[in-house]
């Protein structure tokens, strides 16, 4: 009897996220997670929108693909962060927002990445499945240089490799950035290839009680270690955007009486 594939079960909020250029090509294939469903946000990494002109950034939902928006206001470079917005006036309905807990991480805590990972068949053809990778917390309130000369030559020699004349603004400011936790897989990552730093971008970590505790930023093909932004950043990131709509809202409001009452 041959065996059973094993089947991952991807949370409804994270969903399968693309970006297309002006010119039709497609640069990033990634994750976002949905954390909040009135305004429709979504949270990514800043990494997969730093490519030229963005023409479209598609995120699926429900097996659908749906239009989403980013906005400079609400990118956080130096924590490789980013939140867009779903166009709600096209969507009948959306899947449960995720629940973020960024309190009560501690060293060698179990955490499980869940996502979805672009794979290719035998005769070239692209397509994304599911993947989970189980993790332990090894570091908090970390660096880069801290997670092993190992790792940290890997990663200088990707960003060697992958420069060009003008750096995007994430690999200058994340090399400032110090509230990574640093995560280590239980088992052997066989799917870490070339592509993996922009493969498993955007992955939720979710610990033991279903809760998002942070976001995948980069993983490494040396060894079986990740970074991952915590929660709290998310939820600081979410709080400005909320904050910058109500504002909007407001204004529109004022604005509406003003010409009601003219």
């Amino acid at each position: 009897m041959s065996a059973q594939p094993i089947q991952v079960d991807i949370p409804s909020y994270v969903l399968l996220t693309l970006v297309t250029l002006d010119s039709g090509r497609t640069v990033s294939q990634a994750n976002s997670i949905l954390i909040d469903v009135n305004d429709g946000l979504l949270i990514t990494n800043a990494h997969i929108i730093e490519y030229g002109q963005i023409n479209y950034i598609g995120v699926r939902i429900f097996n659908k693909w749906q239009f989403a928006r980013i906005r400079s206001e609400w990118i956080n470079w130096q924590a490789d962060l980013a939140i867009i917005q779903l166009n709600l006036n096209q969507i009948d309905s959306l899947p449960p927002a995720a629940v973020l807990m960024s309190d009560t991480l501690s060293l060698g805590d179990p955490a499980v990445f869940k996502g979805y990972l672009e794979s290719e068949t035998a005769d070239g053809k692209l397509f994304f499945r599911p993947v989970l990778i189980n993790t332990l917390i090894r570091k908090k309130d970390a660096r880069y240089g801290e997670i092993s000369s190992e790792t940290w030559a890997e990663f200088m020699k990707f960003r060697v490799s992958t420069s060009r004349t003008e750096e995007p603004p994430w690999k200058k400011l994340s090399m400032l950035y110090r509230n990574y936790l640093i995560l280590e897989a239980t088992v052997q990552i066989r799917e870490m290839k070339q592509k993996i730093h922009d493969d498993l971008s955007g992955l939720a970590l979710i610990n033991k009680n279903s809760q998002v505790i942070g976001i995948s930023s980069k993983l490494f093909k040396a060894g079986t270690l990740a970074t991952a932004i915590p929660a709290f950043e998310i939820e600081n990131l979410l709080i400005k955007a909320k904050f910058d709509l109500m504002i909007e809202e407001l204004k529109a409001e004022f604005k509406t009486s003003d010409n009601d009452s003219n």
